[in-house]
């Protein structure tokens, strides 16, 4: 399976109650790729959750991306995991991680170039707007992603502060694809 337009993280605090029914929901209605993220969760609980939304994405043909816990992304068999800026590097986990599609947390140009070169598959590019996950972080706008979606030919989805409102400016900048925890919600 490979990447979608969409890419739904679900954060297990953020989606709280009822995770999985919320997952199936945004799959059956966006055809979107779901990556897990559960910054506060131990391994057994990440993995139980893995597990579930590993089935749920198998049964309706998207992928399944594991954020930053590339052992928990290789128990289930999932189909990439996706590393934040303060994880291990790209190439280290990409030699562990052979057969899955690698991703990375971008913040600037340099950091999406940089990872493409260690042999990320996609990146993020983050925040293009405002947003709650990142309140002091400053948005770098679609002028700047227009740019940087222009000198890439790999995947780079626009991630921060995306609505219904401003979707569809920010796919005209010629992005790959949106990433969002509340855009889907």
């Amino acid at each position: 399976m490979g990447l979608a337009k969409y890419l739904a993280i679900v954060d297990v605090d953020v989606f709280k109650d009822d995770i999985l029914l919320k997952a199936q929901n945004i799959v059956k209605n966006y055809r979107a790729n779901i990556m897990l993220r559960a910054k506060h969760l131990k391994g057994k609980y990440f993995y139980e959750y893995a597990i579930a939304l590993r089935d749920i994405t198998l049964s309706h043909g998207v992928s399944f991306i594991v954020n930053e816990r590339f052992d928990i992304a290789m128990a289930v068999k999932a189909d990439g995991v996706h590393l934040p800026s303060n994880a291990l590097d790209v190439s280290v986990v990409k030699q562990i991680c052979k057969d899955m599609l690698i991703g990375y947390s971008a913040h600037s140009k340099e950091d999406v170039f940089e990872a493409f070169n260690k042999g990320a598959d996609y990146v993020t590019l983050s925040p293009i707007f405002p947003t709650k996950s990142h309140e002091d972080a400053k948005p770098l706008g679609l002028d700047y992603l227009k740019d940087v979606v222009k000198s890439s030919k790999k995947p780079i989805f626009a991630l921060g502060g995306i609505t219904k409102e401003n979707a569809k400016d920010v796919l005209e900048t010629g992005v790959y694809g949106i990433a969002s925890i509340r855009f889907f919600l």
